[in-house]
């Protein structure tokens, strides 16, 4: 069982409209699709949490404590489809070059299944290896 820590506030926005612009040919839905992913919602935003609970969550947990390149908000629906392409890459590199027959992901969590932790540990190394091309960690 694995979680990519602080998923959603890493995301790199380069690496993801590159992702975008292989998979849309048509212009038109690209360029909506590149507007609503450079937004940056930290412009305009309204805090609703009181401020005794929002100052409990860490600096490198808040989005508007990212650099503008990084981060996607937290709850969007884009962002949910966002993260699926951008980890599209983590699913055919565990499908097709480890060939994990049992692989489940759900946004940035994700199991791998087999009877040998053996194969289980080396597994983790190599999607250790694999995560920093994505900009992941």
């Amino acid at each position: 069982k694995c979680d990519l820590a602080n998923f959603f506030v890493a995301i790199d926005k380069a690496v993801l409209r590159k992702q975008l612009e292989a998979r849309i040919t048509e212009p038109w839905w690209l360029a909506l699709a590149t507007q609503i992913l450079m937004h940056d919602p930290r412009e305009d935003y309204e805090t609703r949490s009181p401020a005794h609970l929002f100052n409990r969550v860490p600096q490198h947990k808040r989005l508007v404590a990212q650099p503008a390149r990084l981060g996607l908000p937290i709850g969007n629906l884009s962002s949910q489809f966002f993260a699926n392409i951008y980890l599209d890459a983590l699913d055919q590199f565990a499908k097709h070059t480890l060939l994990a027959k049992h692989y489940i992901r759900y946004v940035d969590d994700f199991v791998f299944l087999h009877e040998s932790p053996q194969q289980l540990n080396q597994w983790l190394a190599q999607v250790e290896a694999f995560l920093p091309r994505l900009g992941a960690k």
